[in-house]
């Protein structure tokens, strides 16, 4: 392969402007932004990523199989990213086949250590990965792999200069503009959306959400009861009763000061149809949730004694050893239980079971009509399955990029991860 060329500035791009919209393959020995850059663009795929789940996954010739990997995606008009892996790169240089080669210089790195540890990487990880790029960046600077060598400076990340080639992606949220005071109310998921992975809210969340409340009402709604939603309404000054929250996925609708509006609750003979299909499979890590109660269905003494005294929001079956059984369980159910329960995932794995006609968006259709608030002037923004509902109803849907693509692509934009202040920047962008 011919020498590279450098590319030292966003500036420099120009003049390869048109060689470089034929790069296909981008090579990333830096780590500022490759995974992110997949997450919010779905022309672009984060084959490092595939190939470490391959490797996870115990897959024999995860390195081939991953080059088998780009070829179809290739096919289907991709763009590829991937690191600097050597199998990678010496396939690419032994085939001629033209790549661009980014890295980026200390200072750059520098700054996506600060990203990493605002996203709860461990200070562990963030040291050895500063000494492996302090341990790279001689020896990137003398490369001369790629078609193009790439170059990035302080606060400059993989995704600008390969946004500044392709275009940026039109659904991210940043690239769009809002009338102001169109939108009057925002219902906001919690877990994967408005917390972060330590399932904190950061204080610029706090902050953002606290200065736009006086001109849009934000709505908490979740799969969560709502005493494990009180704290953050607590944290946010939401506690009162000029302010809602929709817990239990929809079964349960309360002013903030624990008024209780509307609920669905399910029915003594659902729990126990449910039950003795639980019993029969063997599957004993299975829970009830009332208002104040989280117990294990196999562990409830008197069940009978227990439904007369208790109302049942929500059963949940959790698998963390092995969630795929958690997919092949919901599709395998007989339909007499489909018929009596709404059934959703808000995680891999979880498998929640709300009374039929419990869903966020029935919730809100309650909540609107209420308000006399129209359907246009909603705001929908979460990561789960169960949000798919109430994108299709809200005027404005928004999904996080840590959501999965098919919850992408049911929304109208998609922000920054929960982990980035995802939902402050949304509301912010649209309302502020």
């Amino acid at each position: 392969m011919e020498n590279s060329r450098l590319i030292g500035s966003i500036q420099g791009l120009d003049m390869y402007r048109e060689e470089l919209e034929k790069i296909k393959v981008w090579v990333c020995s830096s780590a500022c932004g490759k995974s992110y850059l997949s997450d919010i663009d779905d022309r672009f795929f984060d084959l490092d990523a595939y190939k470490s789940k391959l490797h996870h996954s115990d897959v024999e010739n995860y390195e081939e199989k991953s080059i088998e990997k780009m070829w179809e995606l290739l096919e289907q008009g991709k763009f590829v990213l991937n690191a600097s892996h050597d199998y990678f790169v010496d396939y690419l240089e032994n085939n001629n086949i033209p790549y661009a080669f980014m890295y980026g210089k200390p200072e750059v790195e520098e700054e996506y250590i600060k990203r990493m540890r605002n996203r709860g990487s461990g200070e562990e990880f963030v040291k050895r990965f500063g000494h492996l790029v302090s341990g790279l960046y001689a020896g990137r600077n003398k490369s001369n792999y790629g078609s193009f060598r790439i170059e990035m400076n302080r606060n400059e990340f993989v995704s600008d200069y390969v946004w500044n080639i392709f275009g940026t992606p039109k659904k991210f949220i940043q690239f769009n503009e809002f009338p102001k005071n169109k939108y009057k109310i925002a219902f906001v998921d919690i877990d994967g959306t408005l917390i972060n992975r330590n399932e904190e809210l950061t204080d610029f969340t706090i902050k953002a959400l606290n200065s736009l409340k006086d001109k849009i009402k934000i709505v908490l709604i979740s799969a969560r009861g709502f005493l494990r939603i009180e704290p953050y309404l607590s944290t946010l000054g939401f506690l009162d009763n000029h302010n809602y929250t929709v817990a239990y996925n929809g079964g349960l609708i309360l002013n903030n000061d624990e008024n209780v509006l509307v609920e669905n609750y399910i029915r003594s003979e659902s729990i126990y149809l449910l039950k003795e299909y639980f019993d029969k499979n063997n599957l004993t890590d299975c829970w009830i949730y009332t208002y104040d109660k989280r117990l294990k269905l196999n562990e409830v003494k008197d069940l009978d004694k227990f439904l007369l005294e208790n109302k049942v929001y929500e059963v949940l079956y959790l698998n963390l050893e092995d969630p795929s059984q958690v997919a092949k369980i919901r599709y395998g159910l007989p339909q007499e239980i489909c018929d009596c329960f709404e059934i959703s995932s808000s995680h891999e794995t979880r498998l929640e079971f709300m009374n039929k006609g419990a869903t966020k968006e029935k919730a809100i259709q309650v909540l609107i009509n209420r308000l006399n608030i129209a359907k246009a002037e909603i705001i929908a923004i979460g990561d789960g399955e169960n949000d798919i509902g109430m994108f299709e109803l809200a005027g404005c849907s928004i999904a996080m990029c840590n959501a999965k693509q098919c919850v992408k692509d049911c929304a109208d934009y998609i922000t920054d991860s929960n982990n980035d202040d995802g939902v402050a920047k949304a509301l912010i962008k649209v309302c502020g």
